[in-house]
């Protein structure tokens, strides 16, 4: 079903295959480019100043970008839907593999640094760049004063990739532009066979149909069970109405900075207390939610009703987890990686938001310490939840597919939205467009606090020199400055997430800006990074077990 199909067409051979289902993020794009991402690094060329200027140069450029697709198939793929909307499929065509389309590169001039990420953020903020029958794009600015730097900008829909495939297609592209050898020896029904949906590779796809699918069928039931046990819940102060589910988003991103010495700190307390920064960021961003809450309560801005509930209300946070851990590995005769989607979601919850001995508040009080919202031991507590929530559901024997059936009931949701969307809307009814009270914004399901993923160490994901694998003697030729990402938020999305580079521990959000305000996802962020520092910016003992509460102590 999901098998590549080979036709003859007036373009030469054409390979067609249906999308699997984590590839549906096909919908998402549709609903006015939600969730398309942009990846971007700062490039600099280590070689002699002429030599410099060839390796960014457009035949250089066009030459890896012709390797790279042959390497990568699918980013010259077209994407439509079969009929009545009913699966959506890939289309290749061989010619396009041997040529470079008039819109697949961009290649200019900036005069900054500044610059070329301002051109970045626009290509999500304006008009969208991409559409069903281009899915990929490569932008390259060379920097007008220092001619062997460059920003390269890897723009794609999520159907063909996602952060940890865009990770991939940069560190390839820039080890095929430092290298002068030009493989042409490309077969292309052999990396047609990596360029298959993640659910081939899991596991279980292994064993006979019918055990498959009654794998399958638990995983649907349990799934299900754990999505009703998801209830109530609260976020930032937001415009939330009807009509927010069924209007693109208008993306805003902000990021802030640890300063390296912090960030070294920061990690080397996480590993010794037995935690990844993934475990504890979601607590962190859970009390610096309560001191803006907190702030806006004293101030008269939050009334007695919406406060009482805020402060009953567990919390809940969501976001994608990197399957390809726990598929089968696929990796071609060339050594690189595969690029496509295989993500799923995870789902955390946290009680009440913390208080402490705040939890008398009045109007007019002094804005609490997060030493008074939550202690260093409640924090440690709430942190070792989050680590067991994580490996509760990656270690449970059906993992792939409860993860399979939670991916496929979200993206049927974003079907039915960008459906609706494209068919149009009427707002006749001041209903559809009234602010709905934060008491009831989850009286059908519950509200995500916040989505979004700790991405780790960039400086060991992607390497920082190129070629990776030079030879004795021979001079490296490039050198990366600088790592960027860029996502078009989702309708009422907003995502937190941390990654280190160059040594800084970087917090960075994005945000529906119809929803969220500025202003507010900023102090937050503000109020995050304060948070990291006041918990784990000072070096801490060296025995984790003096700072687990008791098993009996309440979170």
């Amino acid at each position: 079903m999901f098998d590549w199909e080979q036709a003859n067409s007036s373009e030469g051979r054409t390979f067609t295959r249906r999308l699997g289902p984590t590839e549906a993020f096909y919908w998402d794009s549709q609903f006015d480019r939600a969730a398309d991402s942009l990846q971007f690094v700062e490039a600099e060329s280590t070689g002699s100043e002429s030599h410099s200027v060839s390796l960014f140069d457009i035949e250089n450029v066009r030459r890896t970008w012709k390797q790279v697709k042959k390497v990568y198939p699918l980013l010259s793929a077209r994407a439509f839907a079969g009929p009545d909307n009913i699966g959506i499929f890939f289309q290749l065509t061989e010619k396009r593999l041997w040529e470079v389309g008039p819109e697949e590169i961009h290649i200019s001039t900036v005069n900054s640094s500044e610059e070329a990420r301002y051109f970045a953020h626009s290509l999500i903020t304006t008009e969208r760049q991409l559409s069903d029958h281009l899915l990929a794009r490569l932008y390259v600015l060379r920097h007008l004063n220092h001619p062997n730097k460059a920003h390269v900008i890897f723009h794609a829909a999520h159907c063909v990739t996602d952060g940890t495939s865009n990770n991939i297609f940069l560190s390839t592209f820039l080890e095929l532009l430092s290298s002068s050898s030009q493989n042409e020896e490309w077969n292309l029904e052999h990396q047609l066979a990596f360029a298959i949906p993640c659910e081939h590779r899991m596991p279980t796809y292994q064993l006979p149909l019918p055990r498959r699918r009654w794998k399958y069928a638990m995983g649907q039931v349990i799934s299900s069970l754990r999505s009703q046990k998801l209830s109530g819940g609260h976020t930032l102060p937001r415009k939330f109405t009807k009509m927010t589910p069924y209007t693109p988003a208008s993306s805003g991103s902000e990021v802030v900075e640890l300063s390296p010495e912090t960030s070294v700190i920061v990690v080397r307390n996480c590993k010794k207390l037995g935690m990844t920064f993934g475990n504890v960021y979601p607590v962190l961003a859970q009390v610096a939610f309560g001191r803006l809450l907190c702030k806006r309560y004293v101030a008269g801005h939050i009334g007695e009703d919406e406060w009482d509930y805020r402060r009953k209300e567990p919390m809940v946070h969501s976001g994608p987890l990197n399957m390809r851990p726990y598929l089968s590995k696929l990796r071609d005769r060339t050594g690189f990686a595969g690029i496509g989607v295989a993500v799923c979601y995870y789902f955390y919850t946290l009680p009440f938001m913390p208080l402490g001995s705040a939890s008398r508040l009045k109007l007019g009080d002094p804005v609490p310490s997060f030493s008074e919202l939550l202690s260093f031991d409640r924090f440690l507590l709430r942190a070792r939840s989050i680590r067991q929530q994580a490996v509760n559901y990656i270690n449970h024997p059906l993992f792939l597919d409860i993860a399979r059936a939670q991916t496929f009931r979200r993206l049927e949701q974003s079907k039915h939205i960008a459906l609706r969307w494209q068919s149009g809307i009427e707002v006749n009814s001041e209903e559809l467009t009234a602010k709905v009270p934060v008491q009831e914004q989850a009286c059908e399901g519950y509200v995500m606090a916040h989505g979004g993923s700790s991405f780790g160490n960039m400086d060991a994901i992607i390497a920082q020199n190129y070629p990776r694998k030079a030879k004795e003697g021979s001079p490296l030729r490039i050198k990366l400055l600088d790592v960027g990402v860029i996502l078009h938020s989702k309708s009422d999305q907003l995502y937190l997430g941390a990654a280190t580079l160059k040594q800084r521990l970087c917090v960075h959000s994005f945000w529906d800006r119809n929803v969220y305000s500025d202003a507010v996802v900023t102090e937050w962020l503000e109020e995050v990074k304060s948070a990291i520092e006041h918990y784990l910016g000072s070096e801490i003992g060296d025995c984790p077990n003096l700072y687990w509460p008791s098993s009996g102590s309440r979170l």
